[in-house]
């Protein structure tokens, strides 16, 4: 299993509309395939911005997987 991070952050203290990490949640579900691999969602606000965690089972990005291959 894979954990994928995201960094949701403010660029400004300007009033905007403030993102539930539960409709986040919700949103990422709905656009995921069976073959995304998409496990578990797990989000949570901060006051700087959002933590996003995505856990994948089996699927690593053909860019990513010769960088996990030379780390070990």
């Amino acid at each position: 299993m894979y954990l994928v991070t995201v960094a949701i952050e403010r660029t400004a203290r300007a009033a905007f509309p403030v993102l539930e990490p539960n409709l986040l949640v919700k949103a990422i579900r709905a656009e995921a395939t069976p073959g995304d691999g998409l496990e578990h969602i797990s989000a949570r606000a901060g006051p700087d911005g959002l933590q996003v965690g995505l856990f994948c089972e089996g699927f690593v990005p053909d860019d990513v997987a010769p960088k996990l291959s030379a780390c070990g």
